[in-house]
């Protein structure tokens, strides 16, 4: 709750200042010290003290705008709860929705109050419409004290010419068949008055639903667009210099650029859906949906309006917006000049028109002549220009469908990696979403989405069908986000989960052919899992009620090198003994980790590593777990135990037990014959990047055996990490990560470029090509050879494998 000084508090000096700027000011005051014996009466002495209080604020410039509309925006519901208890109207059999200003808590001290009424379907009150109608009597009706509230009325479905009081079913039906983009600008800021009945819980939830759609729409901006223009057209009638609301740029400007980004975005993301426009632009700037330099501008500006709409208000509580030049000298002591209001129109309107405005294609973007693609390219564009649906109805769209097409042609030429499949994927991609206008409005608002399309589609089959499996996914990767929703129940988590990990994983796959720094690809994927499984556990033990659940990280995601295709190994840990619950909770994380449905799955998993593998118990107490390394773990446990973190941290779980990891010579040696075992000699034409002697496996062993045998005590479970901890010359320490980062770089653009877990590269393999053009190395299969043969003299001169 607000609140704002008493009147009480204010000097004489302060109150005559402002009786002489406002008459109604001194009425109002004088309407306070008479004796009212009618609720109507005493409605208005009400209304009028809080206004008071909320001139005297504005006035003594001692409160910001946006706490003087939300103070008065609640001081106005509590008086209108107080009429309809007076009236005896029944909460459960009609509902008062609040719009606008009202409804978002942002009222100005002489707006109407937009409000609709809605009674619910099954009502046998028979006298709701004479209550109602006394209601709005009550509240509009000139008494001795004034009037309360202007109460309009005009935003119930179908207008002036529907009836007073729409039944439920009227009110969906209406919207069902003829909701327009105005209409979900409105719901935006919709509230009932009275809530927890079941008819204003329908109402505020459909109200929602209609008014973010899931999916992004620009297409919406063409009405949009003509809803601004309708706007523009009153203020070009106006004959004042200034009107603060309709000016471009203006208050009304700033509340329709907000409300569009909110319905465009606020599908796919809850903080969006804020009604306060304040709330809303901080949460699209946090989302990148606005520039936060823009953001900074538009609140400064925005409530900067505010303030000089109140203090227009304030003169003779009239509904106008008119900025008259008299005013700047009149209130000189609040530093509000003329060029700072027309410069400030003139940058907001930069911003919001900019944003309504299509851009028109660059000349780069001109259709590629026929004669430079192959024949299954032209076909395939052949295929895209050919395609029609109904959805494809908007005056302009084929026009704009062959800008995005010759756009993406040229960034796939550009790239040059694989043209053909480039467009191929494309077309399928086209084909899948149906033509759907909407996407063809997201592409265009968002050009460098073709760009990171013509990447994606240049790679790989793989990576093309996850878009073309998950189209909605496109949204999402406008955005660069996945919001994800912990707040309702486990399948909008899994769901939102599913959609964060197929995200992360085309983000980074792109970065991975970008950027050679093939750590952090690495690192953001095992980042994502950490953050997937600790959301779904988190979620299960407060849906539960179960004691805190640790999972302890293993092998590739305990060292943060995650690829595509790795599964995940990992044990679950209780500091007590587990409980009923905690196994519960554990039960349902393989479940919700494994589960596939048509979006896929999250992940595969691997709980061998637990102390008696399968047969161990699905929780491990942390002393007794602890205690089995220390005494009976075998060889090869202890080895992967090394690479162990909690989920959500990036220490070394064990570093404060390392001793208990320590293998003697005897023990060196078992493991040697282990993975002597698991080694794939290579030839002439087929070389194993994870099997092969010199490859991914025998670095990784080879490295851990010295560090468990003799070297220092690890922080991290990384392996550039423990190459790095190893007594050995800088410059061969250098070699090892350096080949070691090349195999597994190459490991991963391999398995994606083929769609394939396998890590066996063939002199002759398919598409050896692109993963040539996407390494930057002529000859892929000679370089493996060089690099696993460097490999094994490296090993031999650090003698680590004895």
């Amino acid at each position: 709750m607000v609140t704002l000084p008493e009147i009480e508090s204010y000097s004489t000096e302060t109150k005559e200042s402002l009786s002489k700027y406002s008459p109604i000011f001194s009425h109002y005051l004088n309407h306070l010290q008479r004796d009212s014996s009618t609720f109507e009466d005493e409605l208005r002495k009400k209304k009028h003290k809080h206004w008071l209080k909320c001139a005297l604020a504005t006035f003594s410039d001692m409160v910001s705008p946006e706490d003087v509309c939300s103070y008065w925006s609640q001081e106005t519901e509590i008086l209108l709860k107080s009429a309809w208890q007076h009236l005896a109207l029944p909460e459960d059999d009609v509902c008062l929705l609040l719009y606008g200003k009202l409804g978002s808590f942002e009222l100005n001290l002489s707006s109407d109050v937009d409000v609709v009424f809605v009674k619910s379907n099954e009502t046998t009150q028979p006298d709701i419409q004479t209550k109602v109608k006394k209601l709005i009597q009550l509240l509009n009706a000139n008494t001795p004290f004034g009037f309360a509230y202007r109460v309009d009325l005009n935003l119930r479905p179908g207008g002036d010419n529907s009836p007073l009081i729409p039944n439920k079913n009227h009110f969906f039906n209406f919207y069902d068949e003829y909701l327009e983009a105005w209409h979900r600008l409105s719901f935006i800021r919709v509230r009932p008055l009275f809530k927890g009945s079941e008819l204003a819980d329908d109402l505020t939830s459909y109200c929602k639903k209609r008014c973010f759609p899931k999916r992004m729409d620009f297409s919406v901006l063409e009405e949009i667009k003509n809803v601004r223009s309708k706007i523009a057209f009153q203020w070009r009638r106006s004959q004042e210099p200034f009107d603060i609301k309709l000016h471009p740029g203006g208050i009304r400007d700033i509340e329709l650029y907000i409300h569009s980004l909110q319905v465009i975005y606020g599908g796919r993301n809850p903080s969006l859906r804020a009604p306060k426009i304040s709330e809303a632009m901080r949460a699209l700037a946090d989302m990148g949906a606005l520039k936060q330099e823009e953001m900074d501008f538009l609140f400064s500006f925005y409530w900067r309006l505010r303030k000089i709409e109140n203090l227009i208000h304030i003169k003779e509580d009239q509904h106008t917006y008119l900025l008259q030049k008299s005013f700047f000298r009149e209130l000189s002591q609040f530093q509000i000049t003329e060029d700072e209001v027309q410069q400030g129109f003139k940058k907001a309107e930069q911003i919001i028109g900019g944003f309504f405005v299509q851009k028109k294609p660059k000349p780069a973007e001109s259709q590629v002549p026929a004669a430079e693609l192959s024949q299954a390219s032209q076909k395939a564009i052949a295929e895209i220009r050919g395609l029609k649906s109904a959805s494809i109805k908007k005056q302009g769209i084929e026009k704009l469908k062959d800008d995005i097409l010759n756009t993406y042609v040229n960034k796939a030429k550009d790239i040059a990696i694989d043209e053909e499949l480039a467009i191929q994927i494309f077309r399928d991609f086209i084909f899948s979403i149906k033509s759907k206008t909407s996407i063809f409005y997201l592409l265009h608002r968002h050009r460098e989405l073709l760009e990171n399309l013509a990447w994606l589609f240049s790679i790989s089959p793989y990576v093309g069908q996850i878009l073309t499996r998950r189209p909605e996914l496109i949204d999402s990767f406008a955005l660069g986000q996945v919001v994800i929703d912990d707040k309702e129940d486990i399948e909008a988590l899994w769901e939102s989960l599913v959609d964060y990990k197929l995200l992360g994983q085309l983000m980074g796959i792109i970065e991975l052919f970008k950027n050679p720094d093939s750590d952090k690809y690495f690192q953001h994927l095992s980042e994502q899992a950490d953050l997937i499984v600790r959301s779904l556990i988190d979620f299960q033990c407060r849906d539960l009620n179960a004691e805190p659940l640790e999972v302890l990280t293993m092998g590739k995601w305990s060292g943060k090198e995650l690829g595509v295709r790795s599964d995940l190994d990992f044990v679950f840990l209780s500091e007590q003994e587990p409980s009923g619950k905690q196994i519960k909770v554990a039960r349902r994380m393989i479940t919700l980790l494994t589960t596939r449905s048509n979006a896929g799955r999250l992940y595969d998993i691997d709980l061998r590593l637990k102390p008696n593998e399968n047969a161990g118990p699905l929780i491990l107490h942390r002393p007794a777990f602890l205690k089995f390394i220390k005494n009976r773990a075998e060889p090869w446990q202890k080895q992967a135990y090394l690479r162990s973190r909690l989920c959500g941290q990036s220490e070394f779980f064990l570093k404060d037990h390392f001793d208990f990891l320590r293998l003697n010579s005897q023990q060196i040696v078992d493991l040697d014959n282990i993975h002597k075992k698991l080694l794939k000699p290579s030839t002439a034409t087929s070389i194993d990047i994870k099997h092969a002697p010199g490859g991914l496996l025998q670095t990784e062993f080879t490295v851990q055996k010295k560090i468990l045998s003799a070297d220092g005590v690890p922080q991290h479970t990384t392996t550039t990490s423990l190459i790095d901890l190893l007594n050995a010359d800088e410059k061969i320490k250098e070699k090892l990560k350096k080949n070691y980062r090349f195999l597994r770089r190459l490991e991963q653009i391999f398995q994606i470029t083929n769609d394939s877990s396998s890590t066996k590269v063939g002199a002759k393999s398919n598409n050896l090509g692109r993963v040539s053009k996407m390494l930057g190395v002529e000859n892929v299969f000679a370089r493996l050879e060089t690099v696993v043969s460097e490999q094994q003299q490296l090993f031999k001169e650090l003698d680590l494998n004895h």
